[in-house]
């Protein structure tokens, strides 16, 4: 059972916080071990499981980079190696490579405007991935590759953010 059919929502990567919030106390009250303290040990066990399986599936759930992964990987897709990105985004992840060897990182200015040339690629990226999040119900097969590449980029802007000492 995935983390969706757990609580009975359908696969998305855009979800209703305070749904998902509703069903993990939901979830929480159901299989809490306190209200199975003297159930059979294989209930208690059980509802250990299911409670520590309803923690995992909020945490990841409730944030959408954990939810993307998650659903890339309920499709299996997801290679970190980035060995399939598109070799213009390399080119263009090597020249920031370069500028930040070159960045003087104790100048806050330079620090602040490299991280804002991060953002506004990453804004860029995310803007053209809309249609493919819209999509992914419907047309999955052009969806997910298009939402894969989206967050290999994005994982590696956000290394080149921490390299700086910029995080969100």
């Amino acid at each position: 059972m995935n983390y969706f059919e757990f609580y009975d929502m359908d696969i998305s990567f855009e979800i209703d916080g305070a749904e998902l919030r509703n069903k993990y106390i939901s979830m929480s009250k159901k299989y809490h071990p306190d209200h199975h303290a003297e159930a059979d040990p294989n209930e208690l066990m059980d509802a250990l499981q299911q409670s520590s399986f309803n923690n995992q599936a909020y945490k990841t759930l409730k944030d959408e980079d954990l939810r993307m992964r998650y659903i890339l990987e309920l499709h299996d897709i997801l290679d970190d190696s980035g060995a399939s990105l598109p070799q213009n985004f390399l080119m263009e992840m090597m020249d920031l490579n370069e500028e930040l060897m070159e960045l003087n990182t104790n100048d806050k200015k330079n620090v602040l405007a490299f991280g804002k040339k991060i953002e506004d690629i990453h804004r860029q990226l995310r803007e053209k991935l809309k249609p493919a999040l819209l999509g992914y119900p419907t047309n999955p097969e052009q969806s997910l590759p298009q939402i894969k590449d989206y967050y290999l980029k994005k994982k590696y802007l956000e290394r080149l953010r921490e390299n700086i000492g910029v995080t969100d």
